[in-house]
């Protein structure tokens, strides 16, 4: 079973997992962490360390999914790529977030782009769509 963390802005990470979780069921496996405004990042860092120490001595398959390409969130994982095995996906939404959550068991690299590609075309203009029905 591959471990899952929500890195965010704010509450986002705590209101997508919610929301996940109102469609999948409880994810008491899933950690979150946000960025608040004047929060002590490295004390976050810090934070996400400890954890990510803690899947390593369990030879644990870690993704990590930050909000936005170059935020801060963003920022502090990537710093963490070279000291530990895990996979980073960035510009999360609920659509890609369900996904891994429910194929948690079966996640390999492959599998996560797909992933990507499917949230990726779940973003529609529906006013369009809507229009040339």
């Amino acid at each position: 079973m591959s471990k899952v963390v929500l890195v965010t802005h704010g509450k986002l990470a705590e209101g997508i997992l919610s929301a996940a979780q109102l469609i999948v069921g409880e994810q008491s496996d899933v950690k979150t962490f946000g960025v608040e405004l004047g929060c002590d990042l490295e004390k976050l860092k810090k934070g996400i360390t400890d954890l990510l120490e803690e899947y390593s001595k369990e030879n644990e398959f870690v993704v990590i999914m930050t909000d936005i390409f170059y935020g801060t969130p963003f920022n502090i994982i990537t710093s963490l790529m070279e000291s530990y095995d895990f996979i980073h996906i960035t510009g999360i939404n609920l659509g890609i977030v369900l996904e891994v959550l429910m194929k948690k068991d079966e996640l390999s690299n492959s599998e996560l782009n797909q992933i990507i590609e499917q949230g990726k075309q779940g973003i529609v203009n529906c006013s369009d769509i809507i229009s040339k029905l």
